[in-house]
């Protein structure tokens, strides 16, 4: 219980963090141009490599059971694609952006 908590305090801190500097920046467009660069090119890769690094993996079948995880769930959205593919006929320029887009890591928005 105290791990969720923590982990959904955490996201509100968080939130609330952006909000007060929000209200406070809200005029100086070139502060969230340079937020958005460092949180791409600076904490998200740090984040990401921090967390494989410290992740515990106990097994070998830990991973392979990770590693089959992905590959399902990559799977089923590809099929599911395809699948709205075929109702609604997208032009084939439309639909590779479509596609493209849904089985690849976006995190850049702007």
């Amino acid at each position: 219980m105290q791990v969720i908590v923590s982990a959904i305090l955490s996201i509100f801190c968080i939130i609330l963090l952006g909000f007060v500097l929000k209200r406070k920046f809200y005029k100086v467009s070139k502060f969230w141009a340079i937020l958005d660069s460092m949180t791409y090119y600076i904490f998200m890769p740090s984040m990401l490599f921090y967390k494989i690094a410290t992740a515990k993996i106990s097994t070998s079948n830990d991973l392979s059971n990770a590693l089959l995880l992905v590959l399902i769930c990559f799977f089923i959205v590809v099929l599911l694609a395809i699948f709205i593919n075929f109702f609604t006929k997208f032009e084939p320029a439309k639909f590779t952006s479509f596609f493209q887009g849904s089985i690849r890591y976006n995190t850049y928005i702007f």
